[in-house]
């Protein structure tokens, strides 16, 4: 298991967002340490509270560079009354290229 907190801090003017939460992973597969023939492989489930607007679950997939996340933003606000709770759907879709495939170069951070 890996866990991976989460903290957003966003400010224009006087309008602030803060986000935080965590994101728990399962490790399907490891990478392979020496012959890099496995990528690794995991799924996580988690959220984040954005303060005083809404409740994100999230769901994530990824193996070597490839990244695909589910969200959906549950609307906890003063304006719930006409929302009904009801908020966005987000998918994500990555390619982060860890492997330097498309533009050469080395191992980056995991970036997820």
């Amino acid at each position: 298991l890996r866990v991976s907190p989460r903290m957003l801090y966003n400010q224009q003017s006087s309008l602030r967002e803060i986000n935080t939460g965590a994101i728990v992973y399962y490790i399907l597969q490891d990478a392979s340490s020496f012959t890099g023939y496995n990528t690794e492989c995991a799924v996580g489930a988690g959220g984040s509270y954005r303060w005083g607007d809404a409740f994100i679950p999230e769901i994530h997939f990824y193996k070597g560079d490839f990244f695909v996340g589910v969200s959906y933003d549950v609307n906890l606000s003063r304006l719930t009354p006409w929302t009904a709770s009801r908020g966005g759907l987000e998918i994500t879709l990555r390619y982060t290229d860890v492997s330097g495939r498309l533009w050469g170069g080395g191992k980056t951070a995991r970036s997820f």
